[in-house]
């Protein structure tokens, strides 16, 4: 099972369907999820999100996966989201993906997202959030493997083949990307 994950702007849900259309996975969105089937506490109006509930979203895998047919084929699962790595599943590889953080900005201005919004999730980018948190995760489980991408500028199909290289050379690699002395200004 793998967690696609990052910041969101950076080209997760995009990358994932690419992904899964060329290892022919089952695909998760948890956005999707938790919007479609009300797994969360509430939702921030102020940041226009929903405050996820885990323990309800992670009784949601483990019912569809116990249940689903197409689970029982033995293809592998993808889940993506900016949040995939706090879930306490049993994942083999959590991907991180990064981004620019003025790409981000512009993608999620393109959005409409709040000004908050966009800056919560710039500095974020900035900041290493999503592959801390990933890294955290792995800590509490040592068969969890790490891998980081850089998406700047790359093409979906370019990610993704990054991230099956990775994978089947068990090449992985993290903390090579890093955008604080670029945006220290940004977090002033």
């Amino acid at each position: 099972m793998i967690a696609i994950t990052g910041t969101p702007g950076v080209g997760k849900s995009t990358v994932s369907k690419v992904f899964c259309e060329v290892q022919d996975c089952n695909l998760y969105d948890i956005t999707k999820i938790v919007k479609e089937n009300g797994l969360y506490y509430e939702k921030d109006e102020f940041l226009d999100s929903y405050v996820v509930n885990f323990d309800k979203l992670k009784e949601f895998f483990e019912k569809e996966f116990i249940s689903n047919e197409k689970n029982k084929s033995n293809k592998s699962v993808v889940i993506e989201g900016h949040v995939s790595q706090h879930l306490e599943l049993d994942y083999d590889y959590i991907i991180v993906l990064r981004c620019e953080p003025k790409i981000i900005e512009e993608r999620l201005k393109k959005r409409d997202y709040s000004e908050s919004k966009v800056h919560e999730n710039v500095e974020a980018e900035i900041m290493d959030i999503c592959l801390i948190e990933a890294l955290e995760r792995a800590q509490n489980n040592e068969n969890i493997k790490i891998h980081e991408i850089d998406c700047t500028n790359k093409k979906p199909d370019e990610v993704v083949k990054e991230i099956i290289t990775a994978i089947s050379t068990n090449n992985l690699t993290y903390g090579t990307v890093s955008w604080l002395e670029m945006y220290f200004d940004y977090l002033q």
